[in-house]
C-alpha cells in the first residue's frame, strides 16, 4: 500500500488541499510579486528535485549574506521554490500519490466534489457526476468545508474524509505575502483509495 502524505486536518487548508509546508512571513510593506519558477515534473527525478531545492536554499542563504537591495525577495522566492520541489519529490517518491481531503455520503461513498476557495472561505462544490466534475458540468450544491462538528456536515447528508489520490505540488496563497507550498489533488474519478470516510473518527 502507498505510504500516506499529510495528516487529517481539523481546520480549513489554505488551498484546495490542506497539506502545507514552510509558511512565508507576512510583509508589512507593499511589494511587487516576484517571479517564481514554474516547471513540469513529469520527467524530473526526485533526486534532481531535492538537489534543485538545496540549490534554491543556498541561493537564499547567499542572498542573505549579500544583503542586497532585493535580498528579502530573492530569499523569499528561493525558499518558496525549494519548498515546492521538496514537496513534489515526496509526492513522486510515493508514486505520484498524496493523502488529500474528500467528500463522502453518509454511507461512505465518494461524492463528486471539489474543494474551492470562495470569498466566504473553503467550500465543497458538488457535481451531479464525476464526468461533470472533470468536464464542463455545473456545481449543483455547495457545502462549507471543514466545520468544527460532524453534525454540521451530517445535516447536509455528507461527511469529510481522506483519500490517496494523484496530486502535485504548487505554490498557492491569497497574496504574494502568504504563499506556501501545498498539495493539489488532480485525480477526481471515484476510484481513489479511501483512507477514512469520516475524518472525525480518525
Amino acid at each position: 500500500m502507498s505510504k500516506k502524505l499529510g495528516k487529517p486536518a481539523t481546520g480549513p487548508p489554505a488551498t484546495e488541499t490542506p497539506s502545507k509546508i514552510n509558511p512565508v512571513p507576512t510583509l508589512t510593506n507593499r511589494i511587487e510579486s516576484p517571479k517564481v519558477e514554474v516547471m513540469s515534473y513529469s520527467t524530473t527525478t526526485t533526486a534532481a528535485l531535492r538537489a534543485e531545492a538545496a540549490q534554491h536554499e543556498q541561493d537564499a542563504a547567499d542572498s542573505f549574506e549579500r544583503c542586497d537591495t532585493d535580498g528579502f525577495m530573492s530569499q523569499w522566492a528561493s525558499g518558496c521554490t525549494a519548498a515546492k520541489k521538496r514537496l513534489q519529490a515526496d509526492i513522486q517518491d510515493n508514486g505520484g500519490l498524496a493523502e488529500v481531503p474528500a467528500l463522502f455520503d453518509l454511507a461512505g461513498n465518494l461524492v463528486p466534489a471539489k474543494l474551492i476557495d470562495t470569498r466566504f472561505g473553503m467550500a465543497w462544490g458538488i457535481f451531479e457526476s464525476w464526468d461533470d466534475l472533470n468536464g464542463s458540468g455545473d456545481i449543483v450544491r455547495w457545502v462549507n468545508a471543514f466545520p468544527a462538528r460532524r453534525s454540521t456536515l451530517a445535516s447536509k447528508d455528507v461527511m469529510e474524509g481522506r483519500v490517496m489520490a494523484r496530486a502535485y505540488a504548487d505554490l498557492r496563497g491569497k497574496s504574494a505575502c502568504n504563499v506556501t507550498a501545498v498539495i493539489i489533488r488532480s485525480q477526481f474519478d471515484g476510484t481513489e483509495e479511501i483512507v477514512t470516510a469520516d475524518q472525525f473518527e480518525s
